[in-house]
């Protein structure tokens, strides 16, 4: 196998493993906002699958928060999307509709996502989505840049922070738990990571496999 296939097999046991543990854990991981402090270190795709994945069993509502970049939106509809408001997706539902009646909602056509996020709309809005759907994953900007994630986190009980390989640091972890009332409602995904990694003349290999295990 090739690292890019050994890479990709242990990244698809991860997401297996993600999944599972959220379907059956005792803790309530029905609503989730992923999230990272930094650009690209893969919270669009997480979303994205953790989303195909859940759907299979579950009815499962994936938004599209990343006002400032928009990138499942664009991936999904391209930039035909032209939807003001909540009013505007129910009248036109059946376009988003996936199986198991699971749903994507596209970032909206507005001026300001700040106050967007903070309005009484918003929030009844996902108050009502809580009831409809068995999950609700959204995609964020990143955390360290723009205020949105930390607005938008007030209401999702669960947040799994995207560890990226060689970008994120350990002072990036500490302020985005810093900023959290309640440090149990996170969780880390490694995402991007290696089979390498050199330092000095050493070359070391990761992850180890041995029995059942990824280390």
């Amino acid at each position: 196998i090739s690292e890019d296939g050994i890479t990709n097999n242990i990244a698809e046991e991860l997401l297996n493993k993600t999944v599972y543990e959220l379907s059956h854990s005792d803790e309530d991981f029905s609503s989730i906002e992923i999230v990272s402090s930094r650009k690209d270190a893969g919270k669009t795709e997480i979303s994205k699958k953790l989303f195909n994945k859940l759907k299979i069993k579950h009815k499962v509502c994936l938004l599209d928060l990343d006002y400032r970049k928009k990138g499942l939106t664009r991936e999904l509809y391209g930039d035909q999307n032209s939807l003001k408001s909540f009013d505007d997706f129910y009248n036109e539902i059946e376009n988003f509709k996936s199986d198991n009646q699971s749903v994507f909602i596209p970032s909206f056509d507005i001026e300001d996502p700040i106050d967007f996020f903070s309005s009484r709309d918003f929030n009844e809005n996902i108050t009502k989505l809580k009831k409809e759907y068995d999950y609700i994953i959204c995609d964020t900007p990143p955390w360290k840049l723009f205020v949105d994630a930390k607005i938008i986190g007030k209401y999702f009980d669960k947040k799994i922070y995207i560890v990226c390989n060689q970008s994120s640091t350990f002072k990036d972890i500490d302020l985005f738990l810093k900023d959290l009332e309640d440090k149990k409602s996170a969780r880390f995904f490694y995402n991007k990571f290696k089979l390498y990694f050199n330092f000095l003349w050493y070359k070391y290999q990761y992850p180890y496999y041995s029995r059942n295990y990824y280390y």
